[in-house]
């Protein structure tokens, strides 16, 4: 009856790369806004209105990347593609929680500056 169930790796593995395709959709939310904050910003340092667009198209790769560097790096030894998927996703995170506060900061006083204007 036991032999009908996955082994437990196994089941560890298929849990690890379900977390690691949804660290990377956070990591495309994360990319995203940053990059409608920026583009915003660039529109404003322009003189134009803040409705700056994103392309969804290059962040596609984000999950397959994500997922493959976790395999390849499993198939070389267990255990070092969980390491490197959750550390590309650690450097995304740590990247996004110090510049996006920052260009928050930067588009609400360009928008107060228009505003003044």
């Amino acid at each position: 009856m036991l032999a009908a169930y996955p082994n437990r790796e196994f089941m560890v593995a298929i849990g690890l790369y379900l977390l690691i395709f949804v660290l990377s959709l956070v990591a495309i939310v994360f990319s995203v806004y940053a990059a409608g904050i920026e583009g915003n910003i660039i529109h404003l340092e322009n003189g134009r209105e803040p409705n700056a667009g994103v392309s969804l198209f290059g962040y596609i790769s984000f999950p397959i990347f994500f997922v493959g560097a976790a395999y390849l790096g499993n198939t070389l030894s267990y255990g070092v593609g969980w390491y490197i998927s959750f550390g590309l996703f650690l450097i995304i995170f740590l990247y996004s929680a110090f510049t996006i506060p920052r260009k928050i900061k930067k588009y609400n006083v360009l928008l107060k500056q228009r505003k003044c204007s």
